[in-house]
This record gives structure tokens, C-alpha cells and sequence, in this order.
């Protein structure tokens, strides 16, 4: 049977731009609207928890840049992560990215139908996006409909002689126990 379901979450994240003469540190409030697509609860537990994982761990907090903002080498090089948006990532850029990630990710467990987005930095402002709308720079391939947990099209860092352990390679979902092979397995009685 397929649910219809919405949930809000609200995060914040630096937001650097041109529009402004410092970064800015920007709430946002971000509704998916959804419908389940798979019969296995279980599943969708999981696409469920894979997005609260993007929303919570990687969007939260993360620093939202232009991939050619003048900043963007000193930004990435604190080591803080760096969401990088291929323009500016004003509010509606930032919505349709959430929908091609969520999309990705959710591997059509879940359908994503809506996700609408605000911020206090654009007054509030609802944008809107949905499938019906032309993904614009989002059609290119990216970090933004990769299902993995992945946020830039990551680069592999120069190995460091300190104590500090670098990754160097893509996350994956299993590294989140989110991955559809860690499910467990219904008993079929058969031994």
C-alpha cells in the first residue's frame, strides 16, 4: 500500500555567497512531501532514515558555496564540509538540489513528489520544486544524484604524516549501516 507522507526539517548552514559581504549563517525549514513505493517496510524505514541522515548529518552545519566562488580553496581547505553547488546556492537552487539528492538516494523506495524550502535570508520566501520542474544546472551529473551519501565530487587528499586519519574515498551507505544489503533478512522457514 502506498502512504502519503510530509515531514519538515529545519537546519542551518553557512551559507557563502556574493550576495553578501561575510558569510552568513542561514536557517532553513525544508517539507518533502513523499509517497512509499516499496512493500517492505523495512525498505522504507531505511530511505526514511537515509534522508533524515542527509538533513541531519551532511546539510546540517555544512558550508553551501559556489564551485566558483573566489573563497571556495579556502573554504574546503578547513576541512569543514563543503557542499558545492555549481552557481550561486540561493534558496531555490538549494531546493532542487535537496530533490535530485533525495531522489538519488532513496533509490525509489521512496517517491520524492515535493520538496518546498525557506530561509530567514530570503525573507521566507517558499520556493517550490517537484518533477515537473526543469532541474536546470542539476541535470548535469554531480554529487546531487549520486546515491551515495556524498556531498562534492570529492577529490583524494594528500596523505599526512600527522596523527590525523584522512578519507579518502567516497562514503558509502554501508559505513551508515543504511545500505539495502545490511537489512535484515525475513526468515523463510526453510533449513
Amino acid at each position: 500500500m502506498n502512504v502519503n507522507l510530509s515531514k519538515t526539517w529545519t537546519i542551518s548552514a553557512i551559507l557563502v555567497s556574493d550576495r553578501y559581504d561575510h558569510p552568513q549563517i542561514n536557517p532553513y525549514t525544508i517539507t518533502v512531501a513523499m509517497t512509499t513505493q516499496s512493500e517492505d517496510q523495512t525498505e522504507i524505514n531505511v530511505a526514511f532514515e537515509r534522508m533524515k541522515f542527509w538533513f541531519l548529518d551532511v546539510m546540517s552545519d555544512a558550508v553551501l558555496i559556489s564551485q566558483d566562488h573566489p573563497m571556495l580553496d579556502q573554504w574546503t581547505s578547513t576541512g569543514i564540509r563543503c557542499l558545492i553547488f555549481p552557481e550561486d546556492p540561493v534558496d531555490q537552487l538549494v531546493g532542487m538540489m535537496t530533490y535530485c539528492k533525495l531522489t538519488a538516494m532513496v533509490e525509489g523506495r521512496i517517491s520524492i513528489n515535493h520538496v518546498s524550502i525557506s530561509s530567514i535570508l530570503d525573507d521566507h520566501v517558499t520556493y517550490h520544486h517537484d518533477a515537473d520542474d526543469n532541474p536546470g544546472v542539476f541535470v548535469s551529473d554531480g554529487w546531487w544524484n549520486d546515491l551515495r551519501p556524498s556531498w562534492t565530487n570529492q577529490k583524494k587528499q594528500r596523505k599526512s604524516t600527522s596523527k590525523i586519519i584522512s578519507l579518502d574515498r567516497q562514503p558509502i551507505w554501508k559505513d551508515h549501516d543504511l545500505s539495502w544489503e545490511s537489512l535484515p533478512q525475513e526468515d523463510d522457514g526453510s533449513q
